[in-house]
C-alpha cells in the first residue's frame, strides 16, 4: 500500500496493487529447449526449477531432480502459475512412445488434477 499526493489535490489517493509473482514448473529444463525457456523466464523475473552446463543465470533457478513417473506432484506443483513440458527424446518406437507420449500425458493429467 502506498499513498500518492497529487500536486493539484489535498487528499491522498490510496493505491492498492496485488502483484502476483510467477512460478514456472518446467519439465525437461536441462535440455536444449528447456534451458532456453528457463533462461528467458529468469531474464523476465519469473521464478522457474539444472542443466549440465554453467552460466550466470543458473543460480537463480530452483532445480528439482525427479522422475515424472514417480514425482510427488502435489509438492512439485504447489504455487505453480505455469507448467511447461519440454520433455522429449529419441530411441526405438517403445522408448519414443514412453518419453514423448506417456510422460506428457502424465504431467498434463497431474496439472489438471492439481487445478
Amino acid at each position: 500500500l502506498s499513498c500518492v499526493k497529487c500536486s493539484y489535490a489535498e487528499a491522498s489517493i490510496d493505491i492498492v496493487a496485488d502483484i502476483k509473482s510467477e512460478r514456472v514448473v518446467l519439465l525437461g529444463g536441462n535440455g536444449f529447449v528447456g534451458s532456453a525457456i528457463c533462461k528467458a523466464a529468469i531474464s523476465n523475473g519469473i521464478e522457474s526449477g539444472h542443466p549440465n552446463f554453467q552460466d550466470s543465470w543458473l543460480d537463480q533457478v530452483t532445480w528439482v531432480t525427479g522422475d515424472v513417473f514417480y514425482l510427488n506432484w502435489n509438492e512439485v506443483l504447489l504455487g505453480a502459475t505455469v507448467i511447461v513440458s519440454t520433455i522429449g527424446g529419441f530411441g526405438n518406437g517403445e522408448q519414443m512412445k514412453r518419453i514423448n507420449g506417456e510422460v506428457n500425458v502424465i504431467s498434463v493429467n497431474a496439472a489438471k488434477d492439481f487445478g
